[in-house]
Protein backbone atom coordinates (compact mmCIF):
# COMPACT_ATOMS: atom_id res chain seq x y z
CA UNK A 1 0.00 0.00 0.00
CA UNK A 2 1.56 3.26 -1.34
CA UNK A 3 0.64 7.02 -0.38
CA UNK A 4 -2.68 8.79 -1.14
CA UNK A 5 -2.20 10.31 -4.52
CA UNK A 6 -3.60 13.61 -3.39
CA UNK A 7 -1.55 13.37 0.10
CA UNK A 8 -0.46 16.82 -0.26
CA UNK A 9 -3.43 18.07 -1.04
CA UNK A 10 -5.10 16.89 1.98
CA UNK A 11 -2.31 17.99 4.33
CA UNK A 12 -2.64 21.16 3.26
CA UNK A 13 -6.64 21.10 4.01
CA UNK A 14 -6.09 19.99 7.08
CA UNK A 15 -3.34 22.79 7.93
CA UNK A 16 -5.95 25.36 6.28
CA UNK A 17 -8.79 23.66 8.33
CA UNK A 18 -6.39 24.16 11.86
CA UNK A 19 -5.26 27.75 10.95
CA UNK A 20 -8.88 29.41 10.43
CA UNK A 21 -10.38 27.32 13.29
CA UNK A 22 -7.29 28.49 15.88
CA UNK A 23 -7.88 32.13 14.69
CA UNK A 24 -12.06 31.75 15.61
CA UNK A 25 -10.88 30.28 19.27
CA UNK A 26 -8.60 32.79 19.49
CA UNK A 27 -11.04 35.43 19.22
CA UNK A 28 -13.33 33.92 20.59
CA UNK A 29 -11.31 33.25 23.62
CA UNK A 30 -9.98 37.19 24.16
CA UNK A 31 -13.67 38.35 23.50
CA UNK A 32 -14.23 36.83 26.97
CA UNK A 33 -11.87 39.00 28.47
CA UNK A 34 -13.00 42.21 26.35
CA UNK A 35 -16.71 41.55 27.71
CA UNK A 36 -15.34 41.88 31.36
CA UNK A 37 -16.03 44.95 33.12
CA UNK A 38 -13.58 44.71 35.95
CA UNK A 39 -10.82 45.17 33.50
CA UNK A 40 -10.20 48.70 33.12
CA UNK A 41 -7.34 49.51 30.37
CA UNK A 42 -4.66 50.82 32.33
CA UNK A 43 -3.64 54.59 32.10
CA UNK A 44 -0.46 56.05 30.70
CA UNK A 45 1.33 57.76 33.80
CA UNK A 46 1.54 61.80 33.26
CA UNK A 47 4.53 63.64 32.21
Amino acid sequence: MGPHPHGWWIVLHLALFVFWLGGDLGVFYSSRYVLRPTLAPRRAPRR
